[in-house]
């Protein structure tokens, strides 16, 4: 939920866990967001989830530093496209992350938890390079984007 506050409170953010509650500052805080506390219990499938995470980070410091300028113009010209009062613009990590996750939903017979740079080349899954990504519909259409053609 967003919040609105009252008498120029400017500085309230963190955990509250009498009131059940989190702050986050973000945008310098231009942007207030407040949730619940979460209360979980750590499950199979946390660990699970978690070593596709693990896996995909690490596939990530794989990537060629030109890929990884890609992600990051990318992100930038995604930026421009968002409307920074409403919505917290996107990092490349995230953009990476959601770009793979489509990819499982397109080829479900692919683990992330053991997903290789070589894998993808190998394969020619559409993750490539950003242009490829975008032509496949794992990221949104920005026609400045067409020059990022740099490989994994």
């Amino acid at each position: 939920m967003k919040t609105k506050f009252t008498n120029c409170v400017k500085a309230f953010y963190g955990r509250f866990k009498s009131q059940g509650l989190v702050h986050c500052k973000y945008n310098q805080g231009s942007l207030v967001i407040t949730r619940k506390y979460p209360v979980l219990e750590i499950q199979e499938h946390h660990h699970t989830f978690g070593n596709k995470g693990k896996n995909l980070a690490a596939l990530f410091h794989t990537l060629s530093p030109e890929y990884v300028a890609d992600l990051k113009n990318y992100t930038v010209l995604l930026s421009r496209t968002t409307n920074l009062n409403e919505k917290l613009p996107a990092t490349h990590y995230a953009v990476y992350l959601a770009m793979m996750w489509k990819l499982k939903h397109l080829h479900p017979e692919i683990d992330m938890a053991t997903l290789t740079r070589e894998d993808i080349l190998q394969n020619e899954f559409p993750v490539r390079t950003i242009v490829e990504a975008m032509e496949a519909g794992f990221l949104m259409q920005i026609v400045e984007a067409s020059m990022l053609i740099h490989e994994m």
